[in-house]
């Protein structure tokens, strides 16, 4: 329940303070730094292609046009 109250705050103070580049440029070292670890850490399996029979057509096709 930290990060939703204080996180608004330390943006809106960063971004009257300095400008809001600057949140992009705070965030963009952590975010290289977890999409290498999840690159490295996630493992995923092959596609299981039996299961495509199961599929349903008509709902697919009711969540795209909705």
């Amino acid at each position: 329940m930290l990060a939703p109250t204080v996180g608004p705050y330390i943006g809106g103070r960063i971004t009257e303070t300095l400008s809001w580049h600057w949140l992009f440029l705070i965030n963009l070292g952590p975010g290289v730094v977890m999409s290498l670890l999840v690159a490295w850490l996630i493992l995923i399996d092959n596609p299981d292609w039996a299961n495509i029979r199961r599929l349903d057509i008509l709902a697919l096709v009711l969540i795209a046009i909705f």
